[in-house]
């Protein structure tokens, strides 16, 4: 039996200092029972997801290190803001909810009711919780594991919904077909409502003003010229030329699921300051 002596760094941000915290973790190899693995660490990246080693593959076990990419902390936690701001807002092009939405519940009801009933599905499982979540988040003195969590349970239901329509499984169900998708929509409204309350307070404890204005508009520039092609792409995606009904919402919402998750990849650079921290000039 061999063990392996890692030390796993993370920089935390802290006032005017970054500190670096160093944990010792020790690994034993595949020949060693897995039961006597009982060392286990998270780092900001993962604030509940625990570094574990258990069943080890044959080929022994492989150590991702955190190398620093970034200068600064405020450097990684603008860039994650600018992807998140960037990608989120791209893959609202896919699934808006006043045209793609709208037209695909006009689908499967020729009720004008219910077709102008899904954006204010839409936008009222987003807002409403919202209420309750900022009074839930006023005595959490951490958002970060809300945020990531929040992201990875409610944002796989555009995926689901492009699942079943590839599937065919409710082609001749428009009404069961109905009540799934406005489920779904309330499904990734009402949990990304907590998102949303968490990302925005991290957001003003980890940016300063002027940081922020520039995540804004930076990623509303950059987000408006890829919005150009993507754009571009919806049209011939719902042409005469493009793909048969239903393909082009599964493309779409698959696109739109995309873009969704790789903004939440950049989530994961975020490092959340302590409540008591205010944010630093960035320069």
């Amino acid at each position: 039996m061999s063990i392996l002596k890692i030390f796993s760094c993370h920089r935390q941000w802290q006032p005017q200092t970054h500190k670096k915290n160093c944990v010792e973790r020790l690994v034993f190899t595949p020949t060693s029972p897995a039961s006597q693995v009982i060392n286990v660490t998270s780092s900001p990246f993962h604030p509940f997801i625990p570094f574990t080693s258990s069943p080890l593959h044959p080929l022994h076990l492989f150590i991702l290190y955190n190398r620093p990419m970034f200068k600064s902390v405020h450097q990684r936690n603008w860039f994650a803001f600018f992807m998140d701001y960037t990608f989120f807002g791209l893959g609202l092009v896919f699934v808006n909810a006043n045209t793609i939405l709208a037209a695909f519940t006009a689908t499967l009801t020729t009720s004008k009711v219910i077709v102008g009933l899904t954006p204010a599905i839409w936008y009222g499982a987003w807002l409403i919780p919202q209420l309750f979540a900022a009074r839930y988040f006023a005595h959490q003195p951490k958002k970060y594991g809300f945020m990531i969590w929040g992201s990875i349970i409610g944002r796989p239901a555009f995926w689901f919904l492009a699942l079943l329509l590839i599937s065919g499984a409710l082609a001749h169900q428009p009404i069961a077909m109905l009540i799934i998708f406005f489920i779904s929509l309330a499904w990734f409204g009402g949990i990304d409502a907590f998102v949303a309350v968490a990302f925005f307070d991290i957001l003003g404890k980890a940016l300063d003003s002027k940081a922020r204005a520039q995540v804004a508009s930076s990623s509303v520039i950059v987000n408006s010229l890829i919005a150009i092609g993507a754009g571009a792409l919806v049209g011939y995606l719902f042409s005469s030329n493009g793909p048969a009904y239903p393909i082009n919402f599964a493309i779409t919402f698959t696109l739109g699921g995309i873009c969704f998750f790789i903004s939440l990849a950049g989530l994961f650079f975020i490092v959340e300051p302590h409540d008591s921290a205010a944010p630093t000039q960035v320069h």
